[in-house]
């Protein structure tokens, strides 16, 4: 006749609560580096959820190896007062705020949110504040004067000209992504772009994607951004005359324009003056297969997408063959990739 066995009353499993309970001073036995640096790495986020209940000091583990704070707007007012990020997440570099359905970040919650944590925040060199659709120039106001070291930002989609003369004063700022994947731009135009000239000492990555309203008079700006490096100019309304403009840039060496129905191929022989170039993709544009013998005269040229519905023809694979530094080549349902040394016969 079996006998029922105790169960533990926090996992309901195993019959005694030494298998389970015990396991947190099993854990603690072992060095916090062996921990850190093989154990965390190698856990999914819902582990580290579990590991983090163990007890206290797997979760000060847990917590030292966070990179990203993210911040819901409902969980604003549920934290507690005087809330000092920097001690939990000393490691944390990057803040995500972002609105939820039952409440919304505001330009003073966050602020005051944010007050406690001075010394983290100068330690701070990412914030995407991409889906906070109510935040205004305040807040980058005190993003700017708190965070000296502030590298990467992604402001709200509904950024206006005001907002871009707020970026335009961040003293360090190298990547800057005013574009959505999701929904087109319509804040964002050739008149507000002339602001980001003042970020022509630091800013090397601009994103752009969706920007309806950004035109050719707009690269034209763009151009005094000497240490410009990527540039997402997707489904944007660039053209031959605005590519053009890029020719004098020189350490720009990709290029994003999918879904840009302007770039004909007029467009691909201005580019082929843009000679840093090393990455381009051209998935939707209005370019053939006559237009990529243009890119030929591209020395630097390692990748090129295509798009999933080039149909490459002769013209067109003699084209991409002559590319003397093509590595990678993504046409069609093909993603083609050229060894790095021929293999012996």
């Amino acid at each position: 006749m079996a006998v029922d066995q105790p169960k533990c009353s926090k996992c309901d499993w195993f019959p005694t609560c030494s298998d389970c309970c015990n396991s947190g001073a099993a854990l603690d036995g072992l060095p916090d580096s062996l921990v850190q640096q093989h154990l965390l790495p190698r856990m999914s986020t819902s582990d580290k959820k579990v590991f983090r209940m163990t007890n206290p000091r797997q979760r000060q583990l847990v917590n030292q190896s966070v990179r990203t704070v993210l911040v819901p707007a409902n969980a604003l007012n549920s934290c507690p007062a005087g809330t000092k990020l920097g001690q939990p997440f000393p490691a944390a570099r990057t803040l995500k705020a972002f609105d939820c359905e039952e409440a919304s970040i505001t330009d003073a919650a966050l602020i005051k949110f944010l007050a406690n944590s001075e010394q983290w925040l100068h330690s701070l060199v990412e914030v995407d504040l991409k889906k906070c659709h109510h935040v205004t120039p305040q807040l980058l106001a005190f993003l700017r004067a708190s965070c000296p070291k502030l590298r990467k930002l992604a402001p709200s989609r509904w950024a206006d000209h005001a907002a871009l003369r707020s970026i335009a004063t961040f003293p360090c700022l190298e990547e800057l992504d005013l574009g959505d994947l999701d929904a087109d731009i319509i804040t964002i135009d050739d008149l507000g772009l002339t602001a980001l000239t003042g970020l022509s000492h630091s800013l090397k990555r601009l994103g752009l994607s969706r920007c309806r309203w950004v035109s050719d008079a707009a690269l034209c700006t763009l151009r005094q951004l000497s240490k410009l490096e990527v540039l997402d100019l997707s489904h944007t309304d660039i053209g031959p005359r605005g590519l053009s403009a890029l020719a004098g840039l020189p350490n720009l060496h990709t290029i994003n324009l999918t879904g840009c129905r302007n770039v004909t191929n007029e467009a691909l022989e201005e580019l082929a003056h843009v000679l840093p170039l090393a990455h381009l993709t051209l998935k939707g544009t209005l370019a053939t297969n006559a237009g990529l013998q243009h890119l030929c005269a591209l020395p630097r040229l390692t990748h090129l997408d295509l798009g999933s519905r080039w149909e490459l023809d002769d013209t067109g694979l003699a084209a991409v063959a002559s590319c003397p530094e093509l590595k990678v080549l993504a046409a069609g349902s093909f993603n083609l990739v050229r060894p790095t040394c021929n293999p012996k016969g």
